[in-house]
């Protein structure tokens, strides 16, 4: 088992928030309608969000603020978080391959 801990570059924040302040945006094909797409309201609310009320170092801290490690299991290397339960250390259920962080491992594949 590995520590893991969620430690973002600041360049590369700022570079994130220099990009999204950087968009040029486009005209809104469907309206109030999501038919073509995002809807350009929306998207332009949500990056302005991201660019004046979102704290990246609050959300990275309620992150790391539960214990975080990656292993190897069965030939795939997973992220998992530890958790006190009453009556000892309980995994969460969710188990990330860190290869394809954007799905969960099916249980299946953990047991022998």
């Amino acid at each position: 088992m590995n520590p893991f801990i969620v430690d973002i570059p600041q360049a590369e924040l700022d570079d994130l928030r220099d990009r999204i302040a950087r968009t040029r945006w486009g005209g809104d094909f469907g309206g109030d309608s999501w038919a073509y797409g995002t809807n350009g309201v929306y998207l332009r609310e949500l990056a302005d969000y991201w660019l004046e009320r979102y704290d990246w170092r609050r959300t990275e801290a309620q992150i790391n603020a539960i214990p975080a490690y990656t292993a190897e299991v069965n030939g795939l290397s997973i992220h998992f978080q530890l958790v006190r339960g009453k009556d000892g250390w309980r995994i969460a259920s969710v188990v990330w391959d860190v290869e394809t962080p954007d799905r969960p491992i099916p249980p299946e594949r953990l047991s022998r």
